[in-house]
């Protein structure tokens, strides 16, 4: 199979911005890479300054639908974790020093905010260039906690940390023992409260250490937990991406699991890979115990001690019933074996949970463009003049927002896919960022030069679908011709009481120029027709605005919805949205696509 890789030259311009962790939110990479490329000396000098646990990190990223159920389900007024089951969780400042390894007493770190212009330069590569060439000292140990903090501790949207925080590190003594566990933990809450209140772009904190609370704190029977070495050590990616499959095809979803207390050595625990060596004898009495072989399989041992006569099913806590041959057992251990779908993407592994009755093609599909450990520039998805790369698609998984080139690609498809006739025209999202940023002044030779690229006489007669991304939020702007009136189709209501917004009449008024410079619908005055936004299905969530959006594009008739969306049914959109993309016949990788799924 041939693999299509490229780099994005060109970006539609930025429309619906997803909620991201900062930059280093997968910075664990940055700071192991670095980190290992230290002499023993040095490294033996971190030790010593209380933060040797950073030096065992395996745990290079992080998995985003995790991150995001713990940002919505965190009380940072509390310091607790709301679990699906009505559990609450504490999380303390100890917990912090248990996982990550660093000082937990101590002074208070107080961060002085500096009035006057700092006469330092703090970039990345300076302070890697540093670490690797101070000699041991002040300095060299003041680098280090400045890059941590940078890349792991406090990291912001731009991975050059908090200046002031800096400045306060490189002034402070170095020598006086401070409680960083307590700085971090204020940190990453401070974050989270200022995206629960005004959802800015990026979260900033060290949501490594949330994740990993996550895996220390719940346990499934798929990964055992021995005492031998460090959390951070223990806990490497693949054994992180191999829990939370296991959880989610269990439960469906995050919360659910059972908190299980660590005893005092737990700072120094060990994860042992499932399919590892149990530690359960075969002479242990009345033990059922599940966990992931090496070739993932769901594994049941059962364990008698007396004989067993026609033995039934056998109810583990993942609610599978699985029948067993009639044989005696006596003290002796019986290994069931049952083949079920692992799935790559835990999203996927959900998906199947909630909609049992999804294809096994459909699952092929979305299972193996949806694969995290893949190669995230592959193309998989190369139709109308457009392509998406895997990381790009992988907006379409639960919990994201949808970025702008699934939109694109979207539009076009539907455009392409129309029976003539036709009745619509679905426009890029960019054109209404060109037409938001048209100027009352602007000159018609401006507009014609600006909105060439959308607008073509074959337009004429359609109803005009325009996606907008405003404040974050996806929705439609319709230009319903034979209805004669803006349509407004939103997941979240726009008006303001009897009023649309200000910038839902100025992109009217835009558009109306754009048209009548390209000698379009010049008898419609746009920007005076009445705006009505219709009673449509809502969204109880701040992320499937894109899903509702393209929903819309594909059933409004002008009138309602040709077929019901049902919010509920948002995972399997997506995962279809997935399948539709790359098994389209205008996909010009599709063959590379069925090849590499066996279909």
């Amino acid at each position: 199979m041939t693999t299509v890789r490229r780099k994005r030259k060109e970006h539609l311009p930025a429309t619906c911005s997803q909620v991201k962790l900062p930059k280093s939110w997968c910075s664990g990479k940055k700071f192991i890479s670095v980190i290992a490329r230290l002499p023993d000396d040095k490294r033996d000098a971190i030790t010593e300054m209380g933060f040797g646990g950073l030096l065992h990190l395996a745990c290079r990223e992080l998995r985003y639908e995790l991150c995001s159920w713990i940002i919505s389900n965190y009380d940072t007024a509390y310091h607790q974790l709301n679990m699906a089951t009505g559990v609450v969780v504490p999380v303390i400042a100890q917990d912090v020093g248990n996982i990550m390894g660093i000082p937990c007493n101590g002074e208070e770190i107080v961060v002085h905010t500096r009035r006057d212009t700092s006469n330092r330069t703090y970039t990345i590569s300076l302070l890697e260039q540093n670490l690797e060439n101070l000699a041991i000292g002040d300095d060299f140990r003041k680098t280090f906690l400045i890059f941590a903090c940078a890349t792991l501790l406090a990291p912001n949207s731009k991975l050059e940390g908090i200046r002031d925080l800096w400045d306060t590190i490189w002034d402070d003594d170095v020598g006086v023992q401070e409680n960083w566990s307590k700085f971090v933990l204020h940190y990453i809450e401070d974050g989270i409260r200022e995206y629960q209140k005004n959802q800015p772009t990026y979260i900033r904190g060290c949501f490594i250490f949330l994740q990993l609370f996550y895996m220390t704190k719940f346990y499934l029977p798929s990964v055992t937990i021995d005492v031998t070495m460090a959390l951070l050590a223990a806990w490497s990616d693949d054994l992180i991406k191999r829990r939370l499959s296991a959880e989610i095809a269990t439960f469906g979803g995050y919360g659910h699991v059972h908190t299980q207390q660590l005893p005092e050595s737990a700072a120094h625990s060990h994860a042992q890979a499932a399919g590892g060596q149990s530690s359960t004898s075969d002479d242990a009495t009345d033990v059922v115990n599940v966990f992931i072989d090496s070739q993932a399989h769901i594994c049941i041992v059962v364990l008698h001690v007396e004989d067993v006569q026609n033995v039934g099913t056998i109810a583990t806590h993942s609610h599978l019933d699985i029948p067993t041959s009639s044989h005696k057992y006596k003290r002796t251990g019986r290994r069931i074996v049952k083949r079920l779908a692992i799935c790559k993407s835990p999203f996927v592994a959900q998906c199947l949970k909630l909609f049992p009755k999804i294809s096994h093609k459909d699952r092929l599909v979305a299972d193996f463009a949806l694969d995290e450990d893949a190669d995230p520039s592959e193309v998989v998805c190369d139709m109308h003049g457009l392509f998406i790369t895997r990381v790009e698609l992988a907006s379409l998984n639960g919990g994201r927002w949808v970025n702008n080139i699934i939109i694109g690609v979207m539009s076009r498809m539907l455009n392409a896919n129309q029976p003539h006739p036709r009745r619509c025209h679905y426009f890029d999202p960019s054109f209404s960022v060109v037409l938001a940023s048209l100027l009352p002044k602007a000159r018609k030779e401006e507009i014609l030069d600006r909105s060439r690229m959308f607008l073509q006489a074959d337009i004429v007669g359609h109803d005009l679908f325009i996606p907008v991304c405003e404040n974050n939020h996806w929705h439609l702007h319709v230009l319903n011709i034979l209805a004669g009136r803006i349509e407004i189709l939103s997941s979240l209501p726009l008006r303001r009481g009897n009023y649309i917004s200000a910038s839902t009449r100025q992109l009217s008024m835009a558009l109306e120029r754009a048209l009548h410079a390209h000698g379009i619908h010049v008898n419609v005055e746009v920007s005076k027709l009445v705006h009505v936004q219709p009673d449509l299905v809502q969204q109880k969530n701040g992320y499937d605005c894109g899903i509702f959006a393209l929903k819309y594009m594909k059933y409004w008739n002008g009138a309602t919805l040709t077929q019901a969306v049902a919010e509920e049914k948002m995972h399997v959109y997506r995962l279809q949205m997935v399948v539709t993309l790359l098994l389209n016949e205008a996909n010009n990788v599709r063959g590379n696509i069925i090849q590499a799924c066996g279909l």
